[in-house]
C-alpha cells in the first residue's frame, strides 16, 4: 500500500475492522477450546474495535523446553501432574509402548485429598518433544492403543491403585503443535492434547517457572 495515500489506508482500515474484529474473534475461541490462553484481547464498541496485544511469559520457558532432552521433557510433564496433585511414573524407554508418563491419584474435585479412588483419575501420557515438526493424526492413534493396552494392564496388576469404574484421562502433550486433523481426531476422542503454549501456560499458573 506503499502508493496509497493516507486518506485511502483509512477508509480500507475503516472497512476492514469488522472483518478483522470477527477473524480475532474465532481464533480467541479456538485458542480456548485448545487450552491456550490467548495473547490478545478483543473489544468493540459502535464501530470501533481494540485490540490490545498480553505479555507471553511461556515463550520463554518453552523455548528452553526445546533446547532439552526428551528424557527431561518426560520429567517436566511428570512435574506437571504432581503440582496439580497427581502421584506421577516415568515410563518412557525402549518398550514403553507409547506410554512416558503415569499419573495415579488425580484430584477430580479442588478441595482437596484425601479422595476415595473413584474420586480421582488415571493418567496416561505421552511426551512429544518436537522443535518444530507438527504431531500428525497417525501418532495420535498409535498412542491411543499403547495407551487403552496400557490402562488394562494397571488395572490387573495394580487394583489398590487403579479401580475398574475409575476415569481415565489419556494425555498426549508436546513442545510444537498438533496438525489439524490430529487435533480434529483428539477433540473427537476426548484426549487431554496440550500444544506447547498451552502446557508452558499451564505450567507458569501452577508455579512450575524453571527446569
Amino acid at each position: 500500500m506503499t502508493n496509497s495515500s493516507s486518506e485511502e489506508i483509512a477508509e480500507i482500515s475503516e472497512m476492514s475492522t469488522l472483518e478483522v474484529r470477527d477473524e480475532l474473534s474465532e481464533i480467541y475461541g479456538a485458542n480456548l477450546k485448545d487450552g491456550i490462553r490467548p495473547c490478545f484481547e478483543v473489544s468493540s464498541e459502535d464501530e470501533l474495535v481494540y485490540i490490545r496485544f498480553c505479555e507471553r511469559p511461556e515463550l520463554a520457558l518453552l523455548s528452553a523446553l526445546k533446547e532439552k532432552s526428551s528424557e527431561f521433557f518426560e520429567e517436566f510433564c511428570a512435574v506437571i501432574l504432581e503440582r496439580l496433585g497427581a502421584t506421577s511414573n516415568i515410563i518412557g524407554g525402549s518398550g514403553d509402548g507409547g506410554v512416558d508418563f503415569i499419573g495415579f491419584n488425580l484430584p477430580l474435585s479442588s478441595i482437596g485429598q484425601p479422595n476415595p479412588i473413584g474420586a480421582s483419575a488415571l493418567v496416561i501420557g505421552q511426551a512429544k518433544r518436537y522443535t518444530e515438526k507438527l504431531v500428525s493424526e497417525n501418532e495420535i492413534r498409535n498412542f491411543v492403543g499403547g495407551a487403552i493396552k496400557r490402562k488394562y494392564m494397571l488395572k490387573k496388576t495394580r487394583p489398590s491403585q487403579v479401580g475398574f469404574l475409575q476415569p481415565v484421562v489419556y494425555a498426549f502433550w508436546t513442545t510444537s503443535d498438533l496438525n489439524k486433523n490430529a487435533r480434529i481426531y483428539s477433540q473427537e476422542m476426548g484426549l487431554w492434547y496440550l500444544s506447547g503454549i498451552a502446557l508452558t501456560q499451564l505450567a507458569l499458573r501452577i508455579g512450575v517457572t524453571e527446569i
